[in-house]
C-alpha cells in the first residue's frame, strides 16, 4: 500500500503572506476496517485470502504493517520510544475496548528449525478481538524485534479460518527470517522495510 503524498509548499515571492493552513494528510496504509491508528506506520500490505466459512469460501483481505519507533529515536523521544511496544498493543486493546495481555507472549526464533540464515528472536503474541471483521472472526499475530533502543512491531492482521490452500502462514515465518536493523545513521529507513 503507497505511503500518503505530502503535498510540498509552492515557492512565493511574497514575503509578507501568511503561510497556508497545512493540509492534513490521511495515510491509506491506516486499517480503514478498525477506528485504528498504528503508531510509527513504515509500510503496509494487503492481499486476499481464501476464508472457510460454513458453507462456502469466501476472500476476505490479511494484511500485514511495519511498525518502527525510528522516527522517535530521532526526534529523540526516548521514553515514547522505549515505550513503543506497549503503545502500540494499548492502541490495539483500547480500540476493540478488550484486554491485551502481553505477559502471554513468548520469545519465538525465525526460522524454526536450523537452516541457512542466522535465526532472528522475537518476542510473539496472539490478540483475538471479540468482535468480527466483515462478519469474520480476526486474529492480530503481533511480533516485537529489538535491537538496542530500537524496536520492530511487525502486525500481521488475518482471518482466523483461511483455507488450508492459503500459503500466508509459511511467507509470514519466511518474511520474519529476513527482518533486520541496518547501522547507518546517515540514511533513513527505506520502504523496503530494511532497519
Amino acid at each position: 500500500m503507497e505511503a500518503p503524498k505530502i503535498p510540498v509548499a509552492a515557492a512565493s515571492d511574497e514575503a509578507e503572506a501568511p503561510a497556508p493552513e497545512p493540509t492534513p494528510v490521511i495515510d491509506p496504509r491506516q486499517p480503514d476496517y478498525a477506528d485504528l491508528v498504528l503508531p510509527g506506520l513504515e509500510g503496509a500490505w494487503r492481499v486476499e485470502v481464501p476464508v472457510d466459512l460454513e458453507n462456502e469460501s469466501v476472500e476476505r483481505p490479511a494484511y500485514l504493517y511495519v511498525l518502527s519507533n525510528h522516527t522517535l529515536l530521532k526526534e529523540k523521544q526516548t521514553e515514547e520510544a522505549l515505550n513503543f511496544f506497549n503503545n502500540v498493543n494499548n492502541q490495539i486493546a483500547n480500540t476493540f475496548d478488550q484486554f491485551l495481555n502481553t505477559e502471554d507472549f513468548q520469545s519465538e526464533r525465525f526460522p524454526k528449525e536450523k537452516g541457512y540464515s542466522t535465526p532472528k528472536s522475537f518476542t510473539a503474541g496472539t490478540f483475538v478481538p471479540e468482535m468480527p471483521i466483515d462478519g469474520v472472526p480476526y486474529q492480530f499475530q503481533i511480533y516485537l524485534s529489538e535491537s538496542g533502543k530500537r524496536q520492530v512491531v511487525i502486525l500481521l492482521v488475518i482471518p482466523q479460518n483461511i483455507a488450508r490452500e492459503s500459503k500466508l502462514k509459511e511467507q509470514m515465518d519466511y518474511s520474519l527470517e529476513t527482518v533486520d536493523f541496518i547501522n547507518s545513521r546517515s540514511q533513513a529507513p527505506s520502504e523496503s522495510a530494511n532497519f
